[in-house]
C-alpha cells in the first residue's frame, strides 16, 4: 500500500466526522442530516435542504425500501416511508425543510433499511453552449432499529488468494443492524505496515455481505498464513485475525 493510502486509512474517522458536520453536499446543495437513525418508538423527522448557489434549484424527491444481494444495493418502491414534499423549488441561498414519517411498525428481530433520495435538476447551461448539465443525485440512509433492540456489531472477515497477486476480502455482518465501513487496511500478522487497504465508505445490512478485490505489491505476501485487518466502521476501530483461504 502507497504511504498516500496509509494517511487516508489513518485520517478516516476524521474525514467520516467532518462530513456528518456539514452535511451531504453536490453543486451548490447541502442535505442535513446526512443519516436518520430510529428508535423503535420514533417515527418521523425533519430534513433541511439548504441551497448555497446564487440560482434558484429544484429538487426531487423520493423514498426507496433498500436491500442488498449480493454486495449490490438494491432500491424498490415503498409506501413504508412518507417524504412531503416531493418537489421542491428553493430561492438562492436559501433552506428548504422537509419531513419524513415512518407508516409501519418496526420488525421484531432485524433493522428496517431505506434511503431517501434528492435528485437535482441543474439549469441548463449558458447561452450557445450544447446539452444539459445532468441531474445530481444523493442518497440519505434512514435505519429503523428491530422492535427486539440492537444487537453489537458480528462481523466476520475472510481473505482468499486470487490469480494476478490479488485477495477476496470478505465482511460477514451476522448482526441485526447495518455497519458502515470507512476504511480498512490489510497486514501481515506480526508486520507493522499494512500490504493492502480501501478508502472507500461503504454499508452492509444486516445479515449482508460484502466484498473487496485488493491488488498486492509483491508476490511474497501470498505465502502468508494469516492476515490482520484494522477498519473504521461508524461503530468504532475493528481489528480481527483470519488465515489465507485456498481458491474456491
Amino acid at each position: 500500500m502507497s504511504r498516500a493510502c496509509r494517511i487516508a486509512a489513518g485520517l478516516a474517522f476524521l474525514a467520516h466526522a467532518l462530513l456528518a458536520a456539514i452535511g451531504a453536499r453536490a453543486a451548490g446543495l447541502v442535505i442535513d442530516p446526512v443519516r436518520i437513525d430510529w428508535s423503535p418508538v420514533e417515527k418521523s423527522a425533519a430534513i433541511k435542504i439548504k441551497n448555497t448557489s446564487d440560482q434558484p434549484t429544484t429538487v426531487h424527491i423520493e423514498a426507496q425500501s433498500w436491500s442488498q444481494h449480493r454486495g449490490t444495493d438494491i432500491y424498490s418502491p415503498t409506501r413504508d416511508l412518507l417524504v412531503s414534499p416531493r418537489l421542491v423549488t428553493i430561492a438562492p441561498n436559501s433552506e428548504q425543510i422537509v419531513r419524513t414519517i415512518l407508516r409501519r411498525q418496526p420488525a421484531a428481530g432485524i433493522e428496517l433499511s431505506y434511503r431517501i433520495h434528492f435528485q437535482q435538476q441543474l439549469p441548463p447551461p449558458a447561452t450557445g453552449l450544447p446539452g444539459r448539465a445532468p441531474a445530481i443525485r444523493l442518497g440519505l440512509p434512514v435505519f429503523v432499529q428491530a422492535k427486539n433492540g440492537a444487537d453489537a456489531p458480528r462481523l466476520a472477515w475472510s481473505a482468499t488468494q486470487m490469480p494476478d497477486l490479488r485477495l477476496r476480502i470478505v465482511l460477514h455482518n451476522s448482526g441485526n443492524t447495518h455497519v458502515q465501513v470507512t476504511d480498512f487496511a490489510l497486514y501481515v500478522l506480526g508486520e507493522p505496515h499494512p500490504v493492502a487497504g480501501e478508502s472507500v465508505s461503504t454499508y452492509i445490512l444486516a445479515e449482508q455481505s460484502r466484498e473487496w478485490l485488493l491488488r498486492l505489491d509483491t508476490p511474497e505476501v501470498m505465502t502468508a498464513k494469516r492476515f490482520r485487518i484494522k477498519a473504521y466502521t461508524d461503530t468504532g476501530l475493528v481489528e480481527s485475525e483470519m488465515p489465507l483461504g485456498a481458491p474456491d
